[in-house]
């Protein structure tokens, strides 16, 4: 009976060991953008300016996670010259969180590699309505529910 007891146990310790492991930390950050808002995202990403386009940097891999595809008033945004050559063909999923002014869609490409299936975060403004910014996340690799919470955790700079 006490080793069925001590084998339980330690297989609970175990569990909540690999639970924890897996977690990924996360900080509150600023957009560096006076009319987005604030996230939480990873805590080895950060952001970067490139080029006068905002980058999501992993500082541990030295890779981009995301770039900026455009900002700007509704429908009248700017474009990064990054993507010119990305076409959407078609939108293949959308979640709308309650009330963040955030939205997470996957989308098909047409790139001259071919076509790719890449995730895209819109930001909406409070602060001027119709302001909005996009980024396009690099990696098919990248867990949705990361993506997910980031979009959930977006709070409006509202002065």
């Amino acid at each position: 009976m006490k080793k069925s007891a001590c084998v339980l146990l330690l297989l609970f310790i175990a569990f909540f060991i690999s639970c924890n492991a897996t977690t990924t930390s996360k900080n509150r950050v600023n957009i560096p953008d006076a009319l987005l808002g604030t996230i939480e995202m990873p805590e080895q990403w950060i952001f970067v300016e490139r080029d006068g386009w905002l980058v999501i940097v992993n500082v541990e891999t030295q890779k981009d996670v995301a770039i900026e595809e455009y900002r700007g008033q509704y429908q009248q945004w700017t474009y990064n010259a990054v993507f010119e050559s990305y076409e959407r063909i078609d939108l293949i999923s959308e979640a709308y969180p309650a009330s963040t002014g955030a939205r997470l869609s996957l989308y098909r490409f047409s790139t001259p590699e071919g076509e790719i299936q890449l995730y895209t975060v819109f930001f909406g403004s409070q602060v001027t309505p119709g302001y909005s910014a996009s980024f396009i996340f690099l990696h098919d690799t990248i867990d949705e529910n990361v993506l997910i919470e980031i979009v959930e955790s977006y709070q409006y700079y509202l002065d």
